[in-house]
């Protein structure tokens, strides 16, 4: 059975910011993905995203974001959400690679 194991590395803003995923099979890398965050492509969606949400949950994002800045809480915001989905691709492929699991029997008490 194939060692699988992956790996998930920030990508830089020039790069449309977000994630990358990469997989292995016994080391070697057999697929990738990009996961991005750019709030700039974005924008009119996170001022909306951002003015909808409670003061406490806007406090938040804008900690997060490292600044006062709505631009900034937006991004941190998508980048959370795009390593979430990197995360998850990652998951699936991981349990189809590594095949079914086990199946546990428990001795009768």
């Amino acid at each position: 059975m194939p060692r699988c194991h992956y790996r998930i590395e920030p990508r830089s803003p020039s790069e449309g910011g977000g994630w990358t995923l990469k997989k292995y099979e016994e080391d070697r890398e057999v697929g990738r993905g990009a996961y991005l965050a750019n709030p700039h492509e974005e924008c009119p969606i996170g001022v909306a995203w951002f003015y909808r949400l409670p003061e406490n949950v806007q406090n938040h994002w804008l900690k997060v974001g490292g600044s006062e800045r709505l631009i900034d809480a937006w991004r941190a915001y998508l980048n959370a959400e795009a390593f979430i989905d990197a995360k998850r691709e990652a998951e699936i492929w991981l349990a189809t690679c590594l095949g079914p699991a086990p199946t546990l029997t428990f001795p009768e008490c």
